[in-house]
């Protein structure tokens, strides 16, 4: 069976007080749709479910045991990737039998006899470290001492293939190693949660509750493939950088949305090297109707540049140019483009080169009033304009475009 959207869940009395007193409550809160709940192997009496908001948790369920060759629990489980530390704090745990089991889990795959690695609190009082290390494998118990806690801290660590398990009591300042090292490969993805069973074929559910659960972990780094990160919920891809990152921490140019034109309406545009442009400057930009005007100085090659209204990061993919309505001679054959991460930096060169149109003998000439939208989806294919593309792998805020030589030498 898959994952299920489990339905509003009865908090047991002893749970009671982390959720303020609330009865029932609904198990598809936004921070629960971060989860998913799942009833895994046979012998499962009663259905199982889970609660969880802002770090606050109750699970409950039924199951035969987490244990030799094969599981049947109730499972409260996220996929992700990579190295991850989960620490969670055991409220409390009520079961009718010594050795029902609750506590964090990393699980290979969602089948009955799958790898796993847990740390668990018992129906006795005490807590152990139990893992498979492959899948259909025998069991592991590795319980370093009989030490009963009514509420404790336990913890799993993931280190690449490595698998370690801590505890501290609510007094501790330290966590304190207990169980077994384990090595498990784990593949490029797995699962993270919190397992409960009841260790009985009854229909009494044990009930788990607890008011934290974290996750620390290094799994979203450049290392980890688009697929990898896209598979885990604590993760995001990054379309622009093409990176995988914690979902906190997408840069600005992949979570910004994607902008058609740096030249957008708000945008900045500054002249140099003009000796007169007739104040229109304004008009490169996207959608004005007249021309764009520079009669070119004595002090140097002349152009713009651009300050993007958006003012975020930006990758500039392509650049084209409109052919002057009245002047061949005019048109721009060499350029170099620029950009600066902010206005406290030097340009640097992005590119420089020949514009395609250099060897044309006859460009079209653009009316006047002709709107000019520069976009690439939607553009104007059907004006006179020469184009060209970078392989630009830096983002940069600002954009400097120069233009070194025209068609005629002396020409604005």
């Amino acid at each position: 069976p898959g994952p299920t959207e489990s339905p509003a869940i009865e908090i047991p009395d002893q749970c009671l007080s982390i959720l303020d007193g609330i009865r029932v409550v609904s198990s598809s809160s936004s921070s629960s749709k971060n989860f998913y709940g799942l009833d895994i192997g046979s012998g499962i009496a009663s259905a199982g479910n889970f609660f969880f908001d802002s770090g606050s948790w109750v699970v409950l369920g039924t199951g035969v045991d987490i244990w030799g060759n094969s599981d049947s629990f109730h499972y409260m489980y996220m996929p992700t990737t990579g190295d991850i530390t989960i620490s969670m704090f055991v409220s409390s745990f009520t079961a009718n039998h010594p050795w029902a089991k609750a506590g964090p889990m990393i699980r290979a795959s969602l089948s009955p006899s799958s790898a796993h690695y847990s740390a668990f609190v018992l129906g006795s009082g005490s807590f152990t470290n139990q893992y498979r290390q492959c899948d259909g494998c025998t069991s592991v118990n590795d319980q370093t001492g009989v030490i009963s806690l009514s509420s404790v801290w336990l913890r799993t660590k993931k280190t690449g293939n490595v698998l370690e398990s801590f505890y501290k009591g609510i007094s501790d300042a330290e966590w304190i190693p207990f169980g077994g090292t384990a090595t498990i490969d784990y593949g490029e993805s797995f699962y993270i949660g919190i397992a409960v069973t009841s260790h009985s074929s009854t229909t009494e559910l044990a009930s788990a509750c607890g008011t934290s659960f974290e996750t620390t972990s290094s799994l979203c780094s450049n290392a980890i493939t688009e697929s990898g990160c896209i598979s885990s919920s604590l993760c995001q891809w990054g379309t622009i950088t093409e990176k995988c990152y914690d979902s906190s921490k997408l840069p600005q140019e992949d979570a910004s949305e994607i902008m058609p034109s740096i030249f957008s309406a708000g945008s900045t545009v500054e002249t140099f090297n003009c000796a007169d442009t007739d104040e229109t400057e304004i008009y490169a930009i996207d959608g004005m109707t007249d021309s764009f005007t520079c009669i070119k100085s004595k002090n140097g090659d002349p152009g713009l540049i651009i300050s993007p209204s958006h003012q975020t990061m930006s990758l500039v993919t392509k650049m084209r140019i409109y052919a002057g309505r009245l002047c061949p001679l005019c048109d721009p054959v060499r350029y170099k483009l620029y950009g600066r991460k902010s206005t406290f930096e030097n340009f640097v060169e992005i590119s420089g080169n020949d514009l395609p149109w250099k060897s044309d003998k006859d460009v079209a000439r653009n009316f006047f009033s002709v709107p000019i939208h520069s976009t690439y989806s939607s553009g104007d294919n059907g004006l006179s304009f020469t184009e060209v593309s970078f392989e630009n792998v830096e983002y940069y805020l600002d954009y400097k475009v120069e233009f070194s030589k025209t068609r005629a030498p002396q020409s604005s």
